[in-house]
C-alpha cells in the first residue's frame, strides 16, 4: 500500500468531517476494503473490533485494512497499548505520515529488567 494513498484518503475523510454514528468510514477499491474510524469518536481499532468487523460486517474476499484516525499523535499516544496488530494509525497533525503496526511480533519485549 503506498503511503499516499493512505494518507490521502484520511485526511480527505477527516477534513470533510465524514462520521456514521458509530465513527467508523468504510470504502472499497478494486483491491481492497479500507476501514478508517475516527478515534477520537469510536476509539482506535482494537484486536475485538478487528475481528468483529472481520467476521461480522466486511466478510469478503478483499483483504481488509484497517486505520485509526487521531488528531493529534498527543490523542494517539493515549490509546498506544490497544492499537490492534496489522491495522494503521493516522494523525491529522503529520498528514503526510502513517504508522504501521505490523502482524503481531511472535516474542514481545518486557519491561523485566534481565542481568547478564
Amino acid at each position: 500500500m503506498k503511503n499516499d494513498f493512505l494518507c490521502a484518503y484520511a485526511k480527505d475523510a477527516i477534513q470533510i468531517d465524514i462520521k456514521f454514528k458509530s465513527g467508523f468510514y468504510f470504502f472499497e477499491t478494486p483491491d481492497n476494503i479500507f476501514v478508517l474510524a475516527d478515534a477520537n469518536v469510536s476509539g482506535c481499532i482494537t484486536e475485538k473490533t478487528k475481528i468483529n468487523l472481520d467476521n461480522k460486517i466486511l466478510n469478503s474476499e478483499k483483504p481488509n485494512i484497517y486505520v485509526s484516525m487521531y488528531k493529534s499523535k498527543n490523542d494517539f499516544k493515549q490509546s498506544l497499548m490497544h492499537v490492534a496488530w496489522g491495522t494503521y494509525v493516522w494523525c491529522l497533525d503529520n498528514p503526510n505520515h502513517y504508522i504501521h503496526f505490523d502482524n503481531k511480533p511472535s516474542k514481545l519485549i518486557t519491561n523485566k529488567t534481565t542481568n547478564f
